[in-house]
């Protein structure tokens, strides 16, 4: 699950404020989040919960709950700021461009290990 799809999963502070203010639970829950709610302030710039955790817990518990699609992955090897990213490529059949480490259509079972895509 990488974490550039799961981190589009945010909840704003509104939504968390509402959270803290629903019961014994969902103030636990707020309260829990208070360490990460600062962390993705200063890492974001706003006041938001990214659901990372969440969202690939919950695939986990109930596969197919996130759409799936083949594609090819791409490692971004140049020298700026997005070096080691992971660059999806949702087109059927797209060729890999520029200086790519690797490139293979990713499917369901596909893990990362030593910088190759297995499947």
């Amino acid at each position: 699950m990488p974490p550039d799809l799961t981190h589009r999963t945010r909840v704003d502070s509104t939504w968390l404020d509402r959270l803290g203010g629903s019961g014994r639970i969902g103030s636990t829950l707020a309260a829990m989040s208070r360490p990460c709610r600062a962390h993705y302030r200063e890492l974001l710039g706003t006041d938001v919960l990214v659901l990372h955790d969440a969202v690939a817990l919950a695939e986990v518990i109930w596969p197919d709950i996130l759409e799936r699609r083949p594609m090819t992955v791409d490692a971004e090897c140049g020298f700026g700021p997005a070096r080691g990213a992971l660059v999806a490529d949702s087109r059927a059949h797209s060729p890999a461009r520029g200086t790519r480490c690797w490139s293979r259509p990713m499917s369901r079972s596909t893990t990362c290990t030593s910088g190759c895509w297995t499947g």
